[in-house]
């Protein structure tokens, strides 16, 4: 037999201690009211990886772009992702993808193909696209984020905090 799980409304944030977390960084916010019920090294600047590709899916939707226009996916995408050990979503080089599957791609799979195609679909590069994220970034109140790919590989100019990942995901 289960036992019962409160609501988290009726959790105090006394109740709540970070002290059993693997994670070096955590934030546990109740969104109703924005309350910080936990958190743990939510300000200190960590590398956000595949957390990337909900900021790179979610500056997509922003764009408007329509869901079945098509992007080509060109072989440079491709040698991007084998020399850095990227993940992929099963793509191939020359293949004309409908938008929507390249967001269902980047998401699911966290294929960096399916990013890197979405930034250059819609940015002409993927640093343009990094400075839209950017923007995007400020606009919704991520102060300690900053993005130069798509795909959360690897910058040391690439990070961000739980604090502010919390924030996208909000905004998500």
């Amino acid at each position: 037999q289960s036992l019962p799980i409160p609501e988290l409304s009726q959790i105090s944030s006394e109740a709540i201690s970070a002290d059993g977390l693997h994670s070096s960084n955590a934030i546990l916010i109740r969104v109703s009211d924005g309350r910080i019920l936990m958190e743990k090294n939510s300000e200190k600047k960590i590398y956000p990886a595949s957390m990337t590709k909900i900021m790179t899916v979610m500056l997509a939707l922003r764009e408007n772009i329509l869901p079945y226009r098509r992007f080509r996916l060109s072989q440079d995408i491709f040698d991007q992702m084998q020399s850095k050990g990227a993940s992929t979503a099963g793509f191939c080089t020359g293949e004309n993808v409908r938008v929507i599957d390249l967001m269902y791609g980047a998401i699911l799979p966290s294929g960096g193909e399916c990013c890197v195609a979405l930034a250059k679909g819609i940015a002409g590069s993927e640093n343009s696209f990094a400075d839209r994220m950017n923007e995007l970034g400020r606009k919704i109140g991520m102060q300690d984020t900053h993005c130069t790919n798509s795909t959360g590989l690897h910058d040391p100019k690439h990070y961000s905090t739980a604090r502010d990942i919390a924030v996208l995901l909000d905004y998500a």
